[in-house]
C-alpha cells in the first residue's frame, strides 16, 4: 500500500511523505522531504514531432531510363515570366553602369600595379620584360588581358612586335572610393574587387596567394554573397533556378530525378535550386575538384537529407571517378565548364554522364575584363589548353552554342541575351543529350556455394517462384526446388539439409480485403517465419539467408503508386519494398 503525507505546498514547490507498506502493514520504504519543484520553461515551446521520410534510392551504378521531358523550347517558353522579371532586376540595380565602373577601376588598378612592377625609367615593355622584373611567367595571360583592358581605357598602348607603354595616369582610389556609394547592391562585388586589385602587385610577384584572398578570413562571406545574391550571379540563377523549377513540374511523379551538379562551390546554385526540389525522389549529387568547400555545404545544406557530396574533376574520367554512364537526369554546371583544360573532352564527358534526352544545364559568363578581379587572378582560371580558346577561357554565346552542337548536345536554348546593359555578359544554356540504347547490366550470376530453396504460400505464386528458380538454376546447370513452404520446424530442418550454404526466398501472396481473412493470414504468416526460426536454432540447424518477396503494399508515395488502388499485405511485412534480403540467425 502507499501513503502520502502532503507536508508544505507552495506557488513553486511541493513537500510530501511517501511510506509504502505490505498488506499486513509493515513498512518496507520510507521516503521523507520529498521535493517537487517547478522548473521555468518557455511557454511557446511547441511540441517535437517525429516521422520516418521514405525516399526513392535509384541504383546510382545502373544508367537512367530515356528523359520524359518536352523540349527545351517549350521548358524556356513556360519561363518568359521569370526571364522579364530578371531583366527588370538588371535594369533596378544599374547593370550597365556598375560592369562600367568595374572595369574602369580594374583598369585603373591594373596599371598602377605595373607601374609597381616596373622600374620608374621603362618607356616600353614586353611580356618578357614583366617576367625579368619579378611577375611569375604563369600570370601571362593574365597581364595581356590586364593590358588588353587598360589600353581600352586609355591607359596603355601596343605597338610593333607586341611592345608595351604605360598611358596616361592611373587614379584608382576615388574610383574606389565611389563605387560602394553609387552601387550599394554591389557590395560584394567591390569587396573582393578592391581586395584583389589592391594586392596585384603581390599576386604577380606571387608574394600573395589570389586563391588564399578570395577565400580567406574576412572574404568567406563576401564570396558567398557574390555567387549567391550579388547581381552579376543572382540574375541568371534566377533563370537556372526557373528552368528546374518546369522541369521538376514536368518530371513524372512515379520517377526518381537524378542530378549531378558540377563545380558546385560555394553552393549559390545550389542554394537557388534545392527548395526546387521533391525531396521523397531527388538525388542530388553536390560535386567540385575539391572536397574543400563540403564541410561549409553540409552545414548550409544539412535540411536537405537527399543531398550527397563527391568530388569530379572534369579533367579525368568519369567512370575512374565513380561515375557512370546515363546515370544523370540533369546535370547543372553554374560557371564551371569554362575550368576544363579542354572543352570539348569535358563535354562529351558530360554528355555521357546524361541518360538519353537528359539536359545540362549551364550558367557561363562571357566578359572576360569583369572577371579580371574576381577568378581572373587565380592560376587556374588560366588553365586552358585547347585550339577553341587561344586566348581567354570564356566563350560567347554563339560558340557556346557551336561547341554544344560539335560534342553531340541537342535542341540548344539560351537565356539571358535580352538582360539591357548585360546581353554580353552571360547565359543560361539548356541542352539536350541524344536519344540513345542503354546497355542493361546483366544479371549477377548466383553463388556457386548457395544452394537455393524457393518455397511458396500458396499455388498462386507457382509461376513467379518457377521464373525465380529458373533465374537461381544458372542456366539448368544446378536444380533449384519450388515448394510449398513447409509447415512446422521438422519439415523445414528437412528442406535445409544438404550440402552448400541455404538460402531460402519466400513468395508471399496477395492480401485477402476481408479484415478477417486478413488477420488469419497474418497469424499463418508469423507462425511459417516462427518455425523456420525454430529450424534454424536447433543445435544442428542451418543458419539460411532469407528472401521475403511481398507485394507492393500502397504504403508509399510516388515512385511506389497511390495508395488508393493498393491493399497493404498483411503481416510478414519486411519493409516499403518488394523485397528484403534479413538473415535468419
Amino acid at each position: 500500500m502507499l501513503h502520502v503525507r502532503d507536508r508544505t505546498r507552495g506557488a513553486t514547490e511541493l513537500c510530501f511523505d511517501i511510506t509504502v507498506t505490505d498488506p499486513d502493514g509493515s513498512v518496507t520504504v520510507e521516503l521523507d522531504g520529498v521535493r517537487m519543484r517547478r522548473v521555468p520553461g518557455r511557454a511557446d515551446r511547441a511540441p517535437m514531432r517525429y516521422e520516418t521520410a521514405l525516399r526513392a534510392a535509384p541504383h546510382l551504378r545502373l544508367p537512367a531510363a530515356a528523359s520524359p521531358l518536352p523540349g527545351n523550347h517549350d521548358l524556356a517558353g513556360a519561363v518568359t515570366p521569370s526571364v522579364e522579371a530578371a531583366q527588370a532586376d538588371a535594369l533596378s540595380v544599374r547593370f550597365a553602369d556598375s560592369v562600367t565602373r568595374f572595369k574602369q577601376l580594374t583598369a585603373h588598378m591594373a596599371a598602377a600595379a605595373f607601374t609597381d612592377l616596373l622600374p620608374a625609367d621603362t618607356a616600353e615593355f614586353t611580356l618578357s620584360d614583366l617576367v625579368r622584373h619579378g611577375m611569375l611567367p604563369g600570370h601571362d595571360r593574365l597581364a595581356r588581358a590586364l593590358l588588353g583592358l587598360m589600353s581600352r581605357h586609355c591607359l596603355a598602348a601596343v605597338g610593333d612586335g607586341e611592345r608595351w607603354r604605360l598611358t596616361g595616369t592611373a587614379d584608382p582610389e576615388p574610383l574606389a572610393a565611389r563605387l560602394p556609394l553609387n552601387f550599394p547592391a554591389w557590395s560584394a562585388e567591390v569587396q573582393l574587387a578592391v581586395r584583389q586589385l589592391s594586392h596585384l602587385p603581390q599576386v604577380l610577384r606571387g608574394e600573395r596567394d589570389a586563391l588564399h584572398l578570395l577565400t580567406g578570413q574576412g572574404c568567406q562571406e563576401a564570396l558567398e554573397q557574390f555567387y549567391d545574391v550579388a547581381p552579376s550571379c543572382r540574375l541568371h540563377n534566377r533563370l537556372v533556378a526557373a528552368l528546374v523549377a518546369e522541369i521538376v513540374r514536368a518530371w513524372p511523379q512515379d520517377r526518381p530525378l537524378r542530378i549531378l551538379e558540377i563545380g558546385a562551390g560555394t553552393g549559390g546554385t545550389t542554394a537557388a535550386v534545392l527548395p526546387l526540389l521533391p525531396p521523397e525522389r531527388a538525388v542530388y549529387h553536390f560535386t567540385d575538384v575539391s572536397a574543400a568547400f563540403f564541410a561549409r555545404a553540409r552545414h548550409r545544406f544539412g535540411d536537405h537529407s537527399f543531398v550527397d557530396y563527391r568530388t569530379f574533376d572534369l579533367n579525368a574520367d568519369p567512370a575512374e571517378q565513380g561515375f557512370t554512364d546515363g546515370g544523370y537526369d540533369l546535370v547543372v554546371a553554374a560557371n564551371a565548364l569554362h575550368t576544363a583544360t579542354n572543352l570539348r573532352t569535358a563535354l562529351s564527358r558530360v554528355r555521357a554522364l546524361l541518360a538519353p534526352g537528359g539536359r545540362l544545364l549551364a550558367f557561363e559568363a562571357h566578359d572576360t575584363d569583369y572577371l579580371l578581379p574576381f577568378s581572373g587572378t587565380l592560376t587556374s582560371f588560366w588553365a586552358h589548353d585547347d585550339e577553341l580558346r587561344p586566348g581567354s577561357p570564356l566563350l560567347g554565346r554563339n560558340q557556346w552554342r557551336d561547341v554544344l552542337r560539335a560534342c553531340g548536345l541537342t535542341d540548344i536554348v539560351c537565356l539571358g541575351d535580352t538582360f539591357e546593359g548585360a546581353e554580353d555578359m552571360a547565359s543560361v544554356l539548356l541542352a539536350s543529350a541524344p536519344a540513345y540504347g542503354i546497355a542493361q547490366p546483366a544479371l549477377p550470376r548466383p553463388d556457386v556455394d548457395t544452394r537455393w530453396i524457393v518455397a511458396t504460400e500458396s499455388e498462386a505464386e507457382a509461376p513467379l517462384a518457377e521464373h525465380v528458380a529458373g533465374l537461381l538454376s544458372d542456366g539448368a546447370t544446378r536444380s533449384v526446388p519450388v515448394t510449398p513452404a513447409p509447415s512446422d520446424p521438422e519439415a523445414w530442418s528437412a528442406s535445409l539439409a544438404g550440402a552448400g550454404d541455404p538460402a531460402v526466398v519466400l513468395v508471399l501472396g496477395e492480401a485477402p480485403a476481408d479484415p478477417q481473412a486478413m488477420l488469419d493470414q497474418a497469424v499463418r504468416r508469423a507462425g511459417m517465419l516462427r518455425d523456420l526460426a525454430s529450424a534454424c536454432l536447433s543445435p544442428d540447424g542451418a543458419r539460411p539467408a532469407l528472401w521475403l518477396v511481398t507485394r507492393p503494399s500502397g504504403a508509399l508515395p510516388a515512385p511506389n503508386g497511390p495508395p488508393s488502388h493498393r491493399t497493404p499485405p498483411s503481416g510478414a511485412w519486411p519493409g516499403p519494398w518488394p523485397t528484403n534480403t534479413p538473415t535468419c540467425e
